[in-house]
């Protein structure tokens, strides 16, 4: 049996609008944690200590900064409790790219990209739209979900470690969750993106994946 702790970055610069026309433009990588981020992380980190008694575990990560630092911290208080992990980062955990519709100009995204704004209303209006709609140079849903299955045939389900704690972001630990579960577009389009720092646990026993629902 495997355990696989699913864990979204703590609150980032992104999400408190901290980043933007104030402070120019900066690369999804690139965002940080806010300091209210930084002890989500460590709370969840603290969370995980009290499941984890051993040390066979895996730490998978996001390559963008605020997940970077979520693992991080996560692994600091494992360590301070003498539970040693291993590290890895892989690419296809990072958040879906919303191409020219990008939340940091929210107010200008009728005037930079026009054809995004309209994709984007659209997208909303039925569980295939939000699914399938490409926003301009940027990935749909399905591009994510593709990206989460190689992760899980490739990385998860080869992996020779009992506990999986896997660092990504909102709308990527959907697709995970959605593959991992066998979900349907409709199960995607009603869910909602995790709350930062939440922790999803699901095992991998006998072939099957079962849902354990969020750690509180």
């Amino acid at each position: 049996m495997k355990n696989i702790y699913i864990v979204r970055h703590g609150e980032s610069e992104g999400n408190a609008r901290l980043v933007g026309e104030s402070t120019g433009y900066v690369i999804d990588s690139k965002i940080n944690l806010t300091t209210k981020g930084i002890l989500q992380a460590s709370y969840a980190g603290i969370m995980l200590s009290e499941i984890l008694k051993r040390s066979n575990g895996v730490v998978w990560v996001s390559p963008f900064n605020r997940t970077r630092q979520t693992a991080r911290y996560i692994i600091e208080e494992l360590e301070r409790r003498g539970i040693q992990y291993d590290r890895f980062e892989d690419p296809r955990l990072v958040e879906q790219d919303f191409g020219d519709f990008d939340f940091q100009f929210y107010d200008k995204w009728e005037e930079i990209s026009p054809h995004s704004r309209y994709i984007n209303r659209a997208r909303y209006d039925e569980p295939e739209g939000r699914f399938f709609a490409r926003l301009e140079n940027g990935e749909n849903m399905l591009d994510v979900y593709n990206r989460m299955s190689l992760f899980v045939k490739t990385r998860l389900e080869t992996s020779k470690y009992k506990e999986n704690i896997i660092v990504t972001h909102g709308n990527a630990s959907r697709a995970l969750i959605m593959f991992l579960l066998n979900q349907s577009i409709e199960d995607y389009y009603y869910s909602q993106v995790p709350e930062n720092a939440s922790i999803r646990h699901i095992i991998f026993k006998r072939g099957k994946y079962i849902d354990k629902g969020y750690i509180e």
